[in-house]
């Protein structure tokens, strides 16, 4: 039987050549304590973000300074194939839309089951989503027809209605001081964000088992729905094995991740790749 590290090392040989191709870059470094291996999954089959190179390549980089392999691709086997899927003890969704693997082959389940982690950022929770234009064809009377409730099953919600969220904006934005010192995050108590504030089918803030990390006041732009607490970072566990989940509904714009923005939202996503590859259960 192929050793785990060599099979890890043998998917990313062949995709590499792939991924260089795109102008992405495959990572696979790591000596601190056990090197966790970490697909990092950047395939969208409808909106298409600029941001996700840059966010992948940071990801990437971080996994590496926290001393983990971590491979980018939008190869949708990795989460197919159990062969392949297995060898992963982290998946990392990366601002994807549309079917993005084949839910009759999925191998996420599985790898709950396992208690292995997931990282989702941004509209990750908007996958499997159609967007169907009413018989009039006025595009202001779209309504989404969902193919999959498996990403909602995972991260606890999905888009609201159509549109699933207002125009791009500044908007106040507060953090849980307790959960956020928790995960080692440092930043102020309430901060200034641009971005888009999606809304959801249902409020993961009022369930049971997830943690609010931050929250945006909709009393500081137009357009949010959720009422008074509109969660926007969060984590949860599942299943026996208590599989550690994270989200992160921030990140549109590319500078997030490039160094010339503010730096909370990478901020959030180091904070949230170390609480599912290294923490402790909190």
């Amino acid at each position: 039987t192929m050793a785990p590290r060599l099979a890890f090392a043998f998917i990313v040989a062949g995709l590499t050549a792939a991924a260089r191709q795109r102008g992405w870059e495959t990572t696979l470094v790591g000596n601190v304590g056990v090197p966790k291996r970490v697909l990092i999954y950047t395939k969208s089959t409808g909106y298409a973000h600029v941001s996700t190179p840059y966010a992948a390549r940071f990801i990437a980089k971080t996994c590496k300074e926290l001393g983990h392999y971590s491979v980018i691709s939008e190869n949708s086997t990795l989460l197919e194939d159990s062969t392949v899927a297995s060898q992963f003890d982290a998946i990392v969704f990366v601002s994807n839309t549309g079917q993005i693997f084949d839910t009759h082959k999925e191998q996420l389940a599985a790898h709950i089951a396992a208690g292995k982690s997931i990282f989702g950022l941004h509209s990750i929770i908007g996958s499997f989503r159609e967007d169907i234009v009413s018989e009039g064809g006025d595009y202001q009377q779209k309504k989404s027809v969902w193919t999959s409730h498996l990403i909602e099953d995972v991260f606890g919600a999905h888009f609201g209605e159509y549109p699933p969220h207002p125009p791009r904006q500044r908007a106040k934005l507060t953090v849980d001081a307790e959960v956020s010192e928790k995960l080692g995050l440092d930043l102020p108590r309430t901060f200034v964000h641009e971005d888009e504030f999606f809304n959801y089918n249902r409020n993961p803030a009022e369930m049971d088992g997830v943690t609010v990390v931050a929250s945006v006041d909709e009393t500081s732009y137009d357009g949010g729905v959720m009422g008074k607490q509109h969660p926007v970072v969060w984590y949860r566990t599942l299943g026996e094995n208590k599989a550690k989940v994270f989200y992160c509904a921030l990140g549109h714009d590319s500078e997030n991740y490039t160094g010339k923005g503010s730096g909370y939202v990478a901020s959030i996503v180091e904070a949230g790749l170390r609480y599912i590859l290294d923490a402790p259960s909190l």
